[in-house]
């Protein structure tokens, strides 16, 4: 699910967060999860793979690397709620939370340093991260979807075209990304408003009303999450 500083951002510092692994050591069963990883060039280059990422369930070492076609198979506890990170030097990382059900390739595009720093101005924050989160979000629906963060305050941005985040926009284009920016670390929850109603989380946890969907940040790291709101996407 592409993804990326966007998908973009889908680094880490400070106090070590650690996040739910439920099931890891105890799980009766495992799912295995495909993660495709491509390289951003532009939006309409996206098909470089990526060799050499290394996919891990977080905070464990249950880690795998891609292959030279950018592809990677991660086993994690099934039916849990886990999260995985992506990595490579010279990259920015991704923090993909998800429920583990298996069947659905997740494509994430990986953003260079200097890309990411180009992004981030745009963003109106600067790159590297180090000592908060940036929040990469997603929904697979008509425009006009507004992201909120239950109960808090933050900086967001969305997307006018495939490689342009703004503040500026108040809502989704039909890019159907936009975020969040200098987030402490914590699980965070997100509702989605407008558009179509009862969408569901596609690589998020799931939230405690309809429309929403909990998200974790790490500091240094792209958390990217989404929902499908009647209509299916690569990532």
């Amino acid at each position: 699910r592409s993804s990326a500083l966007f998908l973009l951002l889908f680094t880490v510092i400070g106090t070590p967060l650690l996040l739910p692994n439920v099931g890891c050591g105890s799980s009766e069963s495992t799912t295995e999860v495909s993660v495709r990883v491509t390289e951003y060039i532009t939006l309409a280059d996206l098909e470089n793979p990526m060799p050499d990422a290394e996919v891990c369930e977080t905070d464990t070492e249950n880690c795998v690397l891609t292959d030279a076609d950018g592809m990677a198979t991660l086993a994690l506890p099934s039916g849990s709620e886990a999260s995985y990170t992506i990595t490579k030097e010279g990259y920015g990382s991704y923090l993909v939370a998800d429920v583990v059900e298996g069947g659905i390739e997740h494509w994430f595009w990986m953003f260079s340093d200097a890309e990411l720093t180009r992004m981030a101005e745009l963003m109106g924050t600067t790159y590297p991260w180090d000592d908060t989160g940036v929040m990469l979000l997603r929904v697979y629906s008509d425009p006009g979807v507004v992201f909120v963060l239950v109960g808090e305050t933050a900086n967001s941005f969305y997307f006018e075209n495939g490689d342009t985040p703004s503040t500026e926009i108040d809502a989704t284009t039909f890019d159907g990304r936009g975020g969040f920016t200098d987030l402490a670390e914590g699980e965070y929850q997100v509702e989605y408003l407008g558009g179509e109603v009862l969408c569901q989380p596609f690589t998020a946890w799931p939230g405690d009303a309809d429309n929403r969907i909990r998200v974790p940040v790490r500091a240094g790291y792209i958390s990217y999450a989404s929902q499908s709101c009647g209509a299916t996407g690569p990532l």
